[in-house]
């Protein structure tokens, strides 16, 4: 499988590959693994997996708390 760029413009790359790839970047940045981020928002590493891979995005329920995981307040 083809590796690509966080943030690409491509057509194939969309909202929620950015959005997946910005929280990893975000996450690696402050040190956190997965499974770290996941018990800080009570939710399991495979769903935070499954947003950095653009598979799902967040609740919205979850909104306020990753930004405060994500130390972005």
């Amino acid at each position: 499988m083809e590796e690509r760029e966080p943030y690409s413009s491509s057509p194939e790359f969309g909202l929620l590959d950015r959005f997946g790839a910005f929280l990893r970047l975000r996450r690696q940045e402050i040190r956190l693994t997965q499974r770290e981020l996941a018990e800080r928002l009570d939710v399991t590493d495979v769903y935070i997996s499954r947003i950095e891979l653009g598979k799902s995005l967040p609740s919205r329920r979850l909104v306020g708390p990753l930004a405060s995981a994500l130390e972005m307040e």
